[in-house]
């Protein structure tokens, strides 16, 4: 009866709590010298594999890769293509140059060396399946992955032993290797393609739960002021912001979920774009947000 009595009170905490940050979707009479206090969940687009959960999971739930990573990608087989495949990829200074499968994933930098192992080899066959998706789509890797042609494999010994634990292993879909998206931290409920860059969504990237993200506490939640000037030298096309207008959302999740549309009213102009694309425009960590103004 305690448990319940105490459980019961913190869920009405958390309930004020929550709805004392839902603010309405439109902002109205905005001035450059004012702020705006963004409150937001999650790190980056939040498609696919979070990489807060997959750390938390192998090191603290003792997961093992393939639990992992069927977890995040839905409905998938597994199949393997060899690591000795040459290719030609677009390095970070944009020249094109040829290396191996294998090679290209030693020099992979989306985390660091001290990872737990299952959390390497969840990232590796991941994006060893990304990769093959770009290669029988474009004949090459044109990017999209933190690759640094310039890295020495030598000192990253455990991502060496991840890409060989789980060699010429990819995840598949109708036995076709998956858009294997993975984000910093999906805040607790990831996203689909739909959310984030619009069009068709895919089978195996649907909205998944991961409670583990909140083994990164500044980017589980997080909250950012953004000066209205800011917002107006990113659109300066508005000449200036009147309005804030969200239009909407994707309704899974805290504040409404992620924000789906949102409409800035200016003196000049009005631009309608993504929450995405607004929140890579005044650098906000993700599109999951509410926000009001100070």
């Amino acid at each position: 009866m305690k448990y319940l009595i105490r459980s019961t009170i913190v869920k009405i905490v958390v309930l004020t709590v929550v709805s004392t940050l839902v603010m309405p979707s439109v902002v109205l009479g905005l001035t450059s010298n004012q702020k705006i206090r963004f409150y937001g969940r999650g790190k980056a687009h939040g498609v696919g594999m979070s990489m807060a959960g997959v750390y938390s999971l192998a090191l603290r739930h003792k997961k093992k890769y393939g639990w992992i990573l069927r977890h995040y990608y839905k409905n998938i087989g597994f199949s393997k293509r060899s690591d000795l495949t040459k290719i030609k990829v677009k390095c970070i200074d944009g020249k094109i140059r040829l290396t191996r499968i294998k090679d290209y994933l030693y020099r992979l930098a989306e985390e660091p060396d001290d990872w737990p192992m299952e959390g390497l080899k969840t990232l590796m066959v991941a994006a060893r399946s990304y990769l093959w998706y770009k290669l029988d789509r474009y004949g090459y890797m044109p990017g999209g992955q933190y690759y640094i042609h310039t890295i020495n494999p030598k000192k990253r010994p455990r991502t060496v032993a991840a890409v060989k634990a789980t060699q010429h292993l990819i995840a598949t879909y109708n036995k076709q290797p998956i858009l294997a998206a993975y984000c910093s931290s999906s805040g607790g409920i990831t996203a689909t393609l739909k959310d984030i860059w619009g069009g068709n969504n895919l089978p195996y990237l649907t909205r998944v739960v991961s409670p583990w993200d909140k083994v990164f506490r500044k980017t589980w939640y997080w909250r950012q002021d953004v000066k209205v000037s800011a917002i107006e030298k990113a659109f300066p096309s508005l000449g200036g912001l009147k309005a804030i207008n969200i239009i909407s959302k994707n309704k899974v999740g805290s504040w409404g979920g992620r924000v789906l549309q949102i409409r800035l009213v200016g003196k000049v102009r009005s631009i309608t774009m993504s929450g995405w694309s607004f929140a890579g425009a005044v650098g906000l960590k993700s599109s999951w947000f509410t926000y009001r103004v100070l």
